[in-house]
């Protein structure tokens, strides 16, 4: 078991959690990742969500997860104990079978203000009402924690 689950956020509060995230993030314990996703679907409301493993003592992943709570209170919270498996299979309903996904990346070494206020701005620049069928989405994912101390060889 792990201590996970996604933590979920109207878009319009984007631009205040995420500079709040990234401070939190750059402390956070090495058993706990934190990726953030944005998405614009079809024909909705775009939301933020947080997508949270912590993987040691559940209780110390509660207490972890403590500040992003106490900072901005999350539209909804589905974040408890699960299965590591269970886990990974949480995004699959958003992702279907069959349709034409388009995936582009890069690194940054920090999530600043500038960066952030671009991410939200295309983000909800690229919402079309009438097509329906068109969903953005950005997602960002933090490569610190244990995965970070790996020594350079």
């Amino acid at each position: 078991m792990v201590y996970g689950g996604t933590l979920t956020y109207p878009i319009a509060q984007a631009a205040e959690l995420l500079p709040f995230y990234a401070d939190f993030i750059e402390d956070a314990p090495n058993q706990l990742t934190v990726d953030v996703i944005m998405l614009s679907p079809p024909g909705g409301k775009g939301f933020v969500g947080l997508s949270v493993c912590y993987n040691g003592d559940l209780k110390k992943g509660e207490k972890a997860l403590e500040p992003l709570r106490k900072f901005l209170k999350p539209a909804i919270d589905h974040v408890g104990p699960i299965s590591y498996e269970e886990l990974q299979t949480t995004a699959d309903a958003s992702t279907p079978p069959g349709r034409q996904y388009y995936n582009k990346s890069g690194l940054m070494k920090r999530l600043d203000e500038g960066a952030i206020d671009a991410l939200v701005e295309r983000l909800v620049s690229t919402r079309n009402p009438d097509d329906p069928a068109v969903a953005s989405n950005v997602i960002i994912q933090h490569l610190g924690g244990a995965m970070g101390q790996v020594p350079a060889r």
